[in-house]
C-alpha cells in the first residue's frame, strides 16, 4: 500500500533528525520539530485507524511483511490514543500464532501499552523490556515482569537478549 509506505516515511524522516545532532542543536531541534512531530503522529493515527475499519489488520500473507511492519510502528507512535494501541494489540495477538504478524512487533507493543507514555501514571511492567529511558546516556528499561526471565521472554518471540539490546540502543541514543 502506497499510502502506508508513505506514512511510515514521514515518520521515520520526521524521528531521524533527533539521532542526527547533538547537544544544543538537539535541545533547539526537539522544540521546533516535536510539535510537528505531534501532529503527524495523530494525522497517521486517524488514517491507520480510518485503514482497520475495513480490515482487521495488515496481514503478512496479504499485504506482506514490509505493511505488517510499517502499519505497527505508526500504531507504536500513537502514544496520544493508548485505548487504539491497546485494540489493535487485541487485534494482533491471535495473528502472532498464526504468522500474520511480526511476533517481535506485538512484544514491543505489548510493552508500549504498558510504558503508558502518555499518562505514565498507569505504567505496568512491561514484558520483553523493550521500552525505557535514557539516564545519564544509557539506556535504562522501565520495571519489567519477572526480570530473571526476560531474555526466554525476549527468545520466544525472536529478540535477542536484553543486555544486548541496551547496547544496541546506547549506540544509537547515548552520547556521541
Amino acid at each position: 500500500m502506497q499510502q502506508l509506505k508513505l506514512m511510515f516515511q514521514v515518520d521515520q524522516l520526521a524521528r531521524l533528525a533527533f539521532q542526527r545532532v547533538t547537544g544544543e542543536q538537539l535541545a533547539e531541534l526537539q522544540r521546533e520539530l516535536s510539535p510537528r512531530l505531534v501532529e503527524i503522529d495523530e494525522s497517521n493515527t486517524r488514517r491507520i485507524q480510518g485503514f482497520l475499519e475495513t480490515r482487521s489488520w495488515f496481514n503478512i500473507s496479504q499485504y506482506g511483511q514490509e505493511a505488517d511492519s510499517q502499519a505497527w510502528l505508526l500504531v507504536q507512535h500513537a502514544d496520544r490514543n493508548p485505548d487504539f494501541q491497546r485494540e489493535v494489540l487485541k487485534r494482533l495477538q491471535p495473528l502472532v500464532a498464526r504468522g500474520e504478524t511480526d511476533p517481535r512487533n506485538f512484544a514491543y507493543l505489548t510493552d508500549r501499552v504498558a510504558a503508558s507514555y502518555n499518562d505514565p501514571s498507569k505504567r505496568t511492567p512491561q514484558t520483553y523490556g523493550t521500552q525505557g529511558h535514557m539516564v545519564e546516556g544509557s539506556f535504562v528499561p522501565y520495571p519489567m515482569i519477572d526480570p530473571e526471565h526476560v531474555d526466554e521472554r525476549r527468545a520466544s518471540v525472536g529478540l535477542g537478549p536484553l543486555s544486548e539490546y541496551i547496547q544496541e540502543v546506547n549506540k544509537i541514543y547515548g552520547p556521541k
